[in-house]
């Protein structure tokens, strides 16, 4: 899009963080949205679209992942921990989930208040589960999801962005959203206290099978923890989150772990990228 036909109260940037495409694919639905509204969107995949240098040239911040472990995806969390401090800088937060969020929202609303920012929207959206081991024993919740049926959630969600985008434009103060810790809730005990190691742990020891390899380096590209290199087939270290994405995501299945190949979820890969590709991704 050209930059120069849209004023800069108008513009804003999503990041985001999809181990298996759901959050993708909610991110391209708010982008197409607020585009509807004549908003200019961008929107990177913080796996190899990290770039924070312009974060000034955008009136409005997004931050999308999914939850993993009972709280926001690691990678994202950790993202989000190296933003400057900006003093009233406005954002828009939303989570993908499967089973149970616990306090994920505020987990991530946090640190941006930390930072000064002014969070104005939160979202939760349905998603069908990505975890292997689920799939496997058949615990498949939330089937298709997201999908045209959160369309009228993500409408509402984003005329509150847009809303907000329109008092950053006319220089007036955003109303920030409350968000609670759900107390109440053991799993944001669980959440909160989840560490990378534990996630790995449960995933297990990760396999490539070099003749199926083809070391087109899809996995390194979408680790979103830089855990991944090419030496010359992928090689995991220990900043592994356990999110499984990339046993997920290989077009060959020649990652594995101790349930071999089996339980992938794969009907969302084309949208990694947030938006449709015709890439070599879909299955």
């Amino acid at each position: 899009m050209d930059r120069e036909k849209k004023p800069q109260g108008y513009r804003t940037l999503i990041y985001f963080h999809t181990a298996s495409g759901n959050t993708g694919w909610a991110t391209g639905q708010i982008a197409k949205q607020l585009t509807q509204r004549r908003v200019e969107v961008v929107t990177r995949n913080i796996a190899h679209q990290h770039d924070i240098s312009d974060i000034d040239d955008f009136t409005m911040i997004g931050f999308g992942c999914p939850v993993m472990g009972f709280r926001p995806a690691f990678s994202m969390t950790d993202f989000m921990a190296r933003l400057p401090a900006v003093p009233g800088k406005p954002a828009f937060i939303y989570i993908t989930c499967a089973g149970l969020s616990a306090s994920s929202l505020w987990m991530l609303s946090q640190i941006l208040n930390k930072k000064k920012w002014v969070v104005c929207a939160a979202h939760q959206f349905c998603a069908e589960v990505s975890w292997p081991v689920a799939r496997l024993a058949g615990i498949t919740p939330n089937q298709g999801r997201p999908d045209t049926r959160d369309l009228p959630s993500i409408h509402e969600f984003c005329e509150i962005i847009y809303q907000s985008i329109i008092k950053c434009a006319q220089n007036n103060a955003v109303t920030p959203v409350a968000l609670s810790y759900a107390f109440l809730n053991p799993f944001s005990y669980i959440g909160g206290g989840n560490k990378p190691t534990y996630l790995r742990s449960i995933m297990g020891t990760k396999k490539v099978n070099e003749s199926r390899c083809t070391r087109c380096g899809i996995c390194q590209k979408y680790c979103a923890s830089n855990a991944i290199s090419l030496n010359p087939y992928p090689r995991f270290s220990s900043a592994c989150t356990g999110c499984w994405g990339c046993y997920n995501i290989c077009p060959t299945n020649a990652i594995s772990t101790f349930i071999g190949t089996r339980g992938r979820y794969t009907s969302r890969l084309a949208y990694l990228d947030a938006t449709p590709q015709e890439n070599g991704h879909q299955t």
